[in-house]
């Protein structure tokens, strides 16, 4: 939605909160474009192996609370062009929609690649189809702030500036429960009484014997005591 348009504090009062912003840039299809620099690089058709590092790219270069409302598109929408280093790196990745009425592109750049910002934008609008009656849309975030300068020195002009809103809804769902657990459930089984080990009955007996020393000869007694305890 438009960044200063009237229902922005009414969504806001909805619940709605700004996530990021945008900013609309345009190349005029009578536009007289200015002269381009010596290509020096060419984009790549996106293959599926190119899939996983243009998965990371995303997770690398656009903040984590926009990736959480907004994936990275799928490379079956549009037309999907990519740019390696000399290290077989991956450092962009380009999605240009042709429509019947405009061209839409949309960018992502790697940190280390922003330096080719302006090669990589003339490589992009080399590969679309060349339609000059129509004019050529590029969405640019406001964290991307390497690209505004590419696409104003290749013939860009600012169109507009959008605020992306978005509103955190909850939806209660049914969910069936298994005739099992109903069944274990009303069958009302006994808790387990815990266990107790048995008791062993042991019976000891001791034997105790006393010996006295003996008397002299006359008087010769032995006294023996036994004690019995069960």
């Amino acid at each position: 939605m438009d960044e200063t348009g009237p229902e922005l504090p009414i969504l806001r009062q909805a619940g709605f909160a700004v996530y990021t912003r945008q900013d609309i840039w345009v190349l005029d299809a009578a536009a007289t474009l200015p002269a381009a620099p010596a290509a020096t690089l060419r984009l790549q058709p996106r293959l599926d192996k190119d899939d996983w590092d243009i998965q990371l790219l995303y997770a690398n270069t656009v903040p984590r609370l926009v990736q959480l409302v907004e994936p990275l598109p799928p490379a079956s929408v549009g037309k999907c062009w990519v740019q390696r280093d000399e290290n077989n790196e991956l450092a962009a990745f380009v999605q240009i929609h042709e429509g019947t009425v405009a061209t839409w592109l949309r960018f992502y750049l790697h940190p280390g690649a922003e330096h080719e910002a302006e090669q990589i934008l003339q490589a992009a609008l080399a590969v679309r189809s060349i339609r000059p009656e129509q004019p050529v849309y590029c969405c640019v975030r406001r964290y991307e702030g390497w690209l505004p300068s590419a696409l104003e020195r290749a013939g860009f002009r600012l169109w507009g500036s959008q605020a992306l809103m978005v509103k955190h809804t909850v939806q209660h769902t049914q969910k069936t429960q298994p005739r099992t657990a109903v069944s274990l459930e009303g069958s009302g089984i006994p808790v387990s009484s815990p266990y107790t080990p048995p008791t062993i009955e042991a019976k000891t007996t001791i034997r105790v014997t006393a010996v006295t020393q003996e008397e002299p000869a006359e008087s010769q007694a032995r006294t023996h005591a036994t004690i019995c305890a069960n």
